[in-house]
């Protein structure tokens, strides 16, 4: 992208949308193209819904970023942009597929020899990826929690008062959004989204709940 407005976003998702189809939710950061008017009135003439990862919690859109962070380290070894895609294009992920063969069904040729048999159009078995990927996602979580020593955390009721720790001033909750753990807050200077994680009740009774919890659920 040449530039970081809405009218450039909208011209390349309209180049991908045209390759691949319309897919039913676009997922995104809360960068001002994403969160424009003109970029709304584009999902809503396509169909698709749009999706915001939670503001000031990275962790929201990590798989994003780590895929940036690996597009990153390509380029900084390889100079010609189009190289640094194949080799990223071809190149098996933890479910023993490559992306391109997740897009298209087969492997694509490279500078590497290969036998043209390997090149053939094979469609994979999607329910047995979508089950490896589940599991791979739900071993992540576990090992994460575990080394974090993270504690699960209720959902707050509609109405609720808290305090925001990305946010100077306190805020009452409106409603839970269609994202994952994300909250739409009332503040004095108006409506914001966070992340549960961001939204902090009172802290002596809640985290000593929350810790009982946690134990009895390793126990």
């Amino acid at each position: 992208m040449k530039k970081k407005t809405a009218t450039e976003v909208r011209r390349v998702l309209k180049s991908i949308f045209s390759r691949h189809g319309i897919p039913e939710r676009v997922r995104s950061d809360n960068g001002p193209p994403f969160d424009s008017g003109e970029y709304l009135h584009f999902a809503n003439e396509w169909g698709f819904k749009v999706r915001h990862s939670s503001p000031k919690y990275p962790q929201s859109n990590g798989e994003v970023q780590r895929a940036v962070q690996t597009i990153k380290r390509l380029l900084k070894k390889e100079k010609e942009k189009e190289k640094a895609l194949l080799a990223y294009r071809s190149t098996p992920l933890s479910c023993a597929y490559s992306p391109a063969e997740l897009l298209m069904g087969r492997k694509i040729r490279t500078t590497v020899p290969t036998f043209h048999k390997l090149l053939t159009p094979k469609w994979h078995d999607l329910i047995k990826l979508q089950e490896h990927e589940a599991q791979s996602k739900l071993q992540q979580q576990k090992y994460f929690n575990t080394r974090h020593c993270a504690m699960p955390l209720k959902q707050i009721p509609q109405g609720t008062e808290v305090h925001i720790s990305t946010h100077p001033e306190n805020g009452v909750v409106k409603t839970s959004t269609e994202s994952p753990r994300q909250y739409e807050v009332e503040t004095p200077t108006g409506v914001i989204k966070r992340n549960r994680v961001q939204l902090l009740l009172n802290a002596t009774v809640f985290s000593s709940t929350a810790r009982k919890n946690y134990r009895a659920k390793r126990n």
